[in-house]
């Protein structure tokens, strides 16, 4: 019979045929001197601590009703026992053994729960330094891990309906089976090795951690909501599979495909690829060691990042975003639109680049461009060097500092600059365009066509120069050119302290001479 209330404050119960049995079922609370307290099949609304009643057994089919439990209190809840609508407060310890169950459980600051293996927990949250421990093979179900909380587990553990919100800590383990999770704002979830989670939301703010060799599928990801995937190359056993503002993403055998990463990183590792990436708002693709990303979008404070080995090929930069080659890296076929900006430095080469009007490139410590269109600007220095190169109407080229060019062609409204030991080879301006040669640099095979311009100056040495109809070349101070041909109507000014030395010029020609030195002027 169930005794009333009023007659039993302790709120014991003996509700069926021969009640609790010390040592096989019901409920057990002992005093802080050890002496048995009380002893029912079900006790509702008991207070543990250290002072009075210490301790309480839930045994096989026990049921211990709103239990709360305090500094120096402590339950354990055995095989078949069950603690409903349980609090654990500051130093109070819960143990929940293999076949227990805790249910409707709040953990609050400094509150523990340990849940061994075979043991369940089901409902409830977990406050702030509030602790929840599930060993190996435990498992949870219908949790809140609210600010600071902790819900953390050992391995192969099963997790259903898991919320975690602000700053929550939720550790699921490796070879953890995590169903129906969602990651809140200011939240993070970390998916480990061999762990398994579908159904996943990450609302905006929160973050999933795709790990190595873990499965995550059907991720549902909110707008401002983040994701950071692991991809190698050849990895059969890392999966991911989901949709966002953007679209459907995936990761499998080493291959991510339609990611967008905001205020995320997406990083390549030994021949892992990826395959239509969009970068923005702080996100970034770094690609190395044999990796390659293909058809990338880089959007306003976005960047993709090549390292060594690594290679991404057709790649738009949009204003405000970037793209770097960098320590032997390679980017193939990069558009870079106004306010874009593309980077070669230590040894990494950009090729078929083009940099529309506004747009920029810089290389430097021996990066490269092969195949560039500058409708923008390029700027080389440190050891820098081009090939290909033609600067288009308004675009500017300026390599100084020990660069080199080859094979560059300076259209009308173009201007290149070569300065500060640098060497150029091949170089034809167009009507309207224009070159500047400085300071102790070298230049082989220099032709102006009609209509184009060229100055040198300050220890410059040119060989191979041809001179067209209405250009004009302009040499000065200690400036050599050798082998130099002017056409009717071509202007040479060999200024002071200059020379010219085997010049041929037609008839209608002009070479002006103020103070420097021709040789071999002869007329057609």
């Amino acid at each position: 019979m169930i005794i009333p209330y009023p007659y039993n404050r302790t709120g014991a119960h003996a509700d069926i045929p021969g009640g609790a049995v010390r040592g096989e079922r019901g409920v057990f609370t002992w005093l802080r001197n050890g002496s048995l307290h009380q002893m029912a099949m079900a006790i509702d609304d008991a207070f543990l601590n250290s002072a009075k009643v210490r301790s309480m057994a839930v045994l096989r089919d026990g049921t211990a009703n709103r239990t709360t439990v305090n500094s120096g209190g402590s339950q354990a809840v055995s095989a078949g026992g069950l603690a409903d609508g349980l609090t654990v407060n500051s130093g109070g310890r819960v143990s929940v053994c293999s076949g227990g169950t805790a249910a409707e459980v709040t953990v609050n600051f400094y509150g523990s729960v340990y849940v061994s293996s075979g043991g369940t927990v089901s409902g409830g949250t977990v406050h702030s330094s509030g602790f929840i421990y599930l060993a190996d093979s435990a498992s949870a179900a219908g949790m809140r891990v609210s600010g600071y909380g902790t819900l953390s587990a050992g391995n192969g553990n099963a997790f259903t309906d898991i919320a975690v919100e602000s700053s929550g800590r939720f550790y699921a383990g490796n070879s953890a089976s995590v169903s129906n999770l969602t990651v809140c704002s200011g939240a993070n979830f970390s998916c480990q090795t061999g762990a398994e989670a579908s159904r996943v939301s990450v609302l905006s703010g929160g973050i999933l951690y795709a790990n190595s060799g873990a499965k995550c599928l059907d991720v549902r990801l909110e707008s401002g909501g983040r994701i950071q995937p692991y991809v190698l190359g050849r990895d059969e056993d890392t999966v991911l599979t989901g949709s966002g503002p953007h679209g459907s993403f995936s990761v499998s055998n080493g291959t991510a495909r339609g990611f967008t990463m905001e205020a995320a990183t997406l990083p390549l590792y030994y021949y892992a690829s990826a395959v239509s990436t969009t970068l923005s708002s702080g996100g970034s693709l770094f690609v190395s060691y044999g990796a390659v990303a293909e058809h990338n979008t880089v959007g306003s404070y976005g960047r993709v990042l090549v390292y060594s080995g690594g290679t991404a090929a057709d790649i738009t930069v949009g204003s405000g975003g970037s793209a770097w080659a960098d320590f032997h890296g390679t980017c193939l076929d990069v558009s870079v639109e106004s306010g874009g900006i593309v980077y070669a430095s230590n040894w990494g080469e950009c090729s078929r680049v083009s940099v529309a009007s506004g747009g920029y490139a810089y290389g430097y410590s021996g990066g490269r461009f092969v195949s560039a269109m500058v409708d923008g600007s390029m700027v080389l220095y440190s050891a820098a060097s081009a090939g290909a190169l033609t600067v288009g109407t308004g675009g500017f080229c300026s390599a100084s500092r020990g660069c080199g060019v080859t094979s560059a062609e300076v259209q009308s409204g173009g201007r290149f600059w070569l300065n500060d030991c640098g060497s150029a080879a091949g170089i034809r301006v167009e009507s309207g365009g224009s070159a500047w040669f400085l300071n102790t640099g070298k230049v082989c095979g220099l032709e102006l066509s009609a209509g184009a311009y060229a100055s040198a100056s300050a220890y410059v040495t040119l060989t191979d120069v041809s001179v067209g109809e209405g250009a004009a070349l302009y040499l000065s101070q200690y400036t050599t050119a050798t082998g130099v041909s002017v056409a009717s109507g071509g202007t040479a000014y060999i200024g002071s302290r200059a020379a010219a030395l085997e010049v041929v010029s037609a008839e209608g020609a002009v070479i002006s001479v103020n103070g420097g030195y021709v040789e071999y002027v002869t007329g057609n």
